[in-house]
């Protein structure tokens, strides 16, 4: 008879003390591995019933018994990277290898005098990154600040209206014949007036590994940021991240993530709009095949009048693949004059794929406009024999469709090379 659930996350946990118990770890950081350790005693590996995974199956993560990758066994060079530099970034771009901060491979000349880039160590926000542990109710990403050893710290000064965009490059290399984890953590400080376009990209090691990221956006008075998300990763691992967004007065954040999947692709995504007549736009598409799955657990708190909230989750699903959304914006008392909309569509190109969606509005004010909507459906038939009667093939006609439900969030990608690379692998997929 095999192990319980219970009985496998019981291993994993001690499997995780037993690693935290030899973890070696940067001296500056110390302090927040410490706390998380008394975070993660008191959250716990979540089980069955947990709110933020009840679509989200763990029995496989906790039955691999990763190590911890403190670096490369071989550090890329030069060359590996600039293969993933997107075009009009070369002298604007940021990697971590394995988690850690790799200042020499990173080049942001461009950027000179505009930004200040340190290792996550030696920055500003070593007192934050306390204060956040303290109140994390994730507990993935408590197990990243649990062994956390590196990271980068972006600041982007007060006025300041960058023309290049910043890309932030993860490169995961692996061990051979081990599964490992990493913990890369990124935090990116916008100034009072000042406007950013970065572009974030997952690539390397094609076998099995973790990665367990969080990145943490901070706007002041009237910042504003485009952020794309390009995960590529290799569909043989386990992609965790969250991200945390807290937007200040009239600031505006517009997300655009596209995935291709892998055994467990989760993103939990929280938003405060904490600043009156702040605005927010996410986009996310995921098109997944086989076993692969991709998760996406996303909260808009609404903490100030007159703040917009706008989500469009698509996913495209062939195989026995697997996505689920759970979406809710939360009104507090007081923050009127609220709008919010959110919207998932999944296209189901199989009888034994999967689609889990749960919208929610939790309203505590009387002066909102607020809707929400969830569809799952096959292609449109109707449009199918419009476009056979225009002379298209059956298949023709429905890659078309496909496509073009796709392309509908990939066009909203602000940086043209990072929607071509969407295109190119999730489209292939699609082929």
């Amino acid at each position: 008879m095999g192990m319980t659930l219970k009985e496998i996350t019981q291993a994993w946990e001690s499997r995780l003390l037993e690693l935290y118990g030899r973890f070696e770890s940067n001296p500056l950081l110390r302090p927040v591995n410490e706390a998380a350790a008394k975070r993660l005693a008191e959250l716990g590996l979540p089980g069955k019933k947990h709110e933020m995974f009840t679509f989200v199956s763990l029995r496989e993560l906790f039955t691999i018994q990763f190590e911890f990758q403190y670096g490369p066994e071989k550090a890329p060079d030069e060359g590996q990277v600039k293969k993933h530099v997107y075009p009009g970034c070369e002298q604007s771009y940021i990697v971590l290898v394995d988690g850690k901060f790799d200042e020499k491979l990173s080049n942001v000349v461009s950027l000179t005098g505009l930004i200040t880039v340190a290792p996550l160590e030696k920055g500003p926000d070593i007192a934050a990154l306390m204060d956040g542990v303290k109140k994390e109710n994730d507990i993935f990403a408590c197990i990243n600040s649990l062994f956390l050893s590196g990271g980068v710290s972006v600041e982007i000064r007060d006025g300041t209206k960058l023309e290049t965009p910043i890309q932030i490059l993860h490169l995961s290399t692996g061990i051979a014949g081990k599964n490992t984890f990493t913990s890369p953590r990124v935090i990116v400080n916008i100034g009072s007036g000042s406007g950013a376009q970065v572009v974030e990209k997952l690539a390397g090691n094609p076998g099995g590994h973790f990665f367990n990221a969080v990145t943490e956006v901070n706007m002041k008075e009237g910042a504003s940021a485009q952020w794309s998300r390009v995960q590529s990763g290799g569909a043989g691992g386990f992609h965790f991240s969250k991200t945390r967004i807290r937007m200040a007065k009239d600031s505006r954040f517009k997300g655009v993530g596209a995935s291709s999947g892998g055994k467990v692709e989760r993103h939990n995504c929280e938003v405060r709009l904490v600043g009156e007549g702040a605005e927010l736009t996410l986009r996310g598409l995921a098109v997944l095949e086989g076993t692969e799955q991709a998760h996406s657990y996303f909260r808009a708190y609404h903490e100030a009048p007159g703040c917009s909230s706008y989500q469009l989750f698509r996913n495209i699903l062939r195989g026995a693949s697997v996505a689920s959304v759970d979406t809710a914006a939360v009104v507090r008392p007081g923050a009127q004059l609220t709008v919010s909309e959110q919207l998932i569509n999944n296209l189901m190109l199989s009888g034994t794929a999967r689609a889990d969606m749960k919208p929610i509005l939790m309203i505590h004010a009387d002066d909102v406009k607020c809707k929400h909507g969830a569809t799952v459906g096959r292609v449109d038939e109707n449009q199918v024999f419009y476009m056979r009667s225009r002379g298209l093939s059956d298949a023709q006609a429905r890659a078309l469709l496909t496509s073009g439900f796709a392309k509908s969030v990939i066009n909203e990608i602000p940086f043209a090379p990072a929607a071509q690379e969407a295109d190119r692998i999730l489209l292939r997929k699609l082929e």
